[in-house]
C-alpha cells in the first residue's frame, strides 16, 4: 500500500462535529493531472480539490474575475490566472473534461508566495464523490 501524508475525506466533518474548538475546518487534494478541452485543444492540468470552506480559510487568495461562491457546485470550476491568460479563458466559458462540462465562475489571481500551486481548483464536495473517496488521503487545513 502507498503511504499518503493527509487524511480521510470524512475527517473533516467529524473533527468540527466532535470537537466544539474547531471553527472551520476545509478539504484541500493536490496532485490529480487530467487532460481538458478548450476550445477543442487538448491541455494537461493540475487539478487540486477543494470545498467549499477553502476560500473561508484563506481568504486572501485574490480573483482577478468572478469569486469563490461558483466552486460550491459540482459543474463549476476556478482556473488559475496563467491558464486563464495562456488560453485566453473568461468567467462564463466552458471547458470539458472526462465526457463532462464546467463552467469557468472564477480566474484564481496567481500568488507565488504560497504553498498553494494550482493550475485548475474544482470543488470536492460529500454529494459528488464516490464512496472510495472516503479512503482517499487529502490535506486538511483546520481553525
Amino acid at each position: 500500500m502507498t503511504d499518503y501524508t493527509g487524511l480521510t475525506y470524512a475527517f473533516t466533518d467529524e473533527l468540527v462535529e466532535r470537537v466544539p474548538e474547531v471553527e472551520m475546518a476545509s478539504r484541500y487534494c493536490e496532485g490529480i493531472s487530467t487532460m481538458v478541452v478548450m476550445d477543442d485543444q487538448f491541455v494537461s492540468v493540475k487539478v487540486v480539490a477543494v470545498d467549499k470552506n477553502f476560500f473561508k480559510m484563506f481568504p486572501y487568495l485574490e480573483f482577478v474575475d468572478g469569486g469563490p461562491d461558483g466552486i460550491e457546485s459540482t459543474s463549476n470550476v476556478i482556473v488559475g490566472e496563467t491558464l486563464a491568460r495562456t488560453y485566453d479563458l473568461k468567467v462564463g466559458q466552458t471547458i470539458r473534461e472526462n465526457n463532462q462540462d464546467y463552467v469557468i465562475t472564477g480566474i484564481l489571481k496567481d500568488n507565488r508566495n504560497t504553498v498553494f500551486k494550482y493550475t485548475v481548483l474544482i470543488v470536492n464536495d460529500r454529494h459528488s464523490v464516490n464512496w472510495a473517496a472516503y479512503e482517499m488521503p487529502y490535506d486538511r487545513y483546520i481553525a
